[in-house]
């Protein structure tokens, strides 16, 4: 049967909607994405009307959807195309089309950039339809990241930080911009780091993507030595689709590094998840990161749940 794609538009949201949700559970992916998750990612400054696309099929409406993020870091300027196929609709070639439509937007934003982009893409170990689809487009893996998980029903850890530190959860909203400052610089270390605006920064936090009770900073004076932001409680359990807490950001500045501040931020939101009856906590890493992320985790009891790839290809 033939299918159309077009600009996806409000309207096709719900249907949209469904098909990445069937996709995830045909493929028995990690993350599972509700109504409030797409609104935000439809609304994040990174992504762009013009990269959304739907396609249609007579009879059936929207079988599939892909969105991409354009951003610019310091290992280039990435295109990070993102789309799901409903599980009754595959194999008809609909999302080669969607991935060669997001390829042309590359070609474009290359052309207004005048520089070149790299048209990126991820798949879980689970998503096998989507890693041959990438491998099939001349895509090649780039970068490998996990998905790390902690059962609080195991004993944790006790809490120790140097005695000239203090802990404190992020209540004081004036500390938002020296928040901010400090994880821009902490993140300046990783993998293709694009430095967040401020606006964007808060507006994450506006959206409800950070329980500030259950996010803690660590300082030196006046000085933000680290920060954990954590995404926790009733609201965020309901919006993510499970009742496991998540940890969004975690960075320690390089004076304060090898002191134990990772630890300490660490343990701090495990003890908070728990008290907000979380069964556990997960976050990501870069299986890569060269400042010892995964040991750190692992160290505190988290274990790897699940890998997710990154392919890529550059233009020209």
């Amino acid at each position: 049967m033939p299918f159309v794609i077009r600009p996806f538009v409000e309207p096709d949201f719900e249907e949209a909607l469904r098909a990445m949700q069937a996709a995830e559970e045909a493929d028995s992916t990690p993350e599972h994405t509700t109504a409030a998750d797409l609104r935000f990612h439809l609304a994040d400054s990174v992504r762009r009307p013009e990269d959304q696309f739907v396609a249609v099929m007579p009879g059936a409406g929207v079988v599939a959807f892909a969105l991409a993020m354009q951003r610019d870091g310091s290992e280039g300027y990435f295109y990070l195309t993102d789309g799901a196929v409903h599980p009754a609709w595959r194999r008809r070639g609909i999302g080669r089309a969607l991935l060669q439509q997001h390829w042309q937007r590359v070609q474009a934003v290359s052309a207004g950039l005048n520089r070149p982009v790299i048209m990126a893409g991820r798949a879980f170990s689970t998503q096998t339809g989507v890693e041959a689809l990438f491998s099939g487009f001349d895509m090649t893996p780039l970068r490998y990241f996990f998905e790390m998980r902690r059962s609080l029903a195991e004993p944790l850890p006790a809490l120790e930080l140097p005695a000239h530190l203090t802990l404190r959860t992020w209540s004081e909203r004036r500390a938002d911009e020296a928040i901010w400052r400090a994880l821009n610089e902490a993140f300046a270390d990783h993998w293709n780091h694009a430095e967040m605006p401020f606006a964007e920064f808060m507006h994450r936090q506006a959206q409800g993507r950070a329980n500030a009770d259950a996010s803690f900073v660590v300082w030196d004076g006046d000085e933000v030595a680290g920060v954990a932001i954590n995404d926790m409680g009733p609201d965020a359990a309901a919006r993510r689709g499970n009742q496991h807490g998540w940890i969004s950001m975690l960075s320690v500045r390089r004076p304060w590094r090898q002191q134990g501040l990772g630890r300490g931020l660490l343990i701090a939101s495990l003890q908070a998840g728990a008290a907000l009856g979380h069964p556990g906590l997960g976050l990501h890493v870069d299986a890569a990161n060269l400042t010892g992320a995964v040991r750190l985790y692992e160290g505190v009891g988290f274990r790897v749940t699940a890998t997710r790839a990154m392919y890529h290809r550059a233009y020209p």
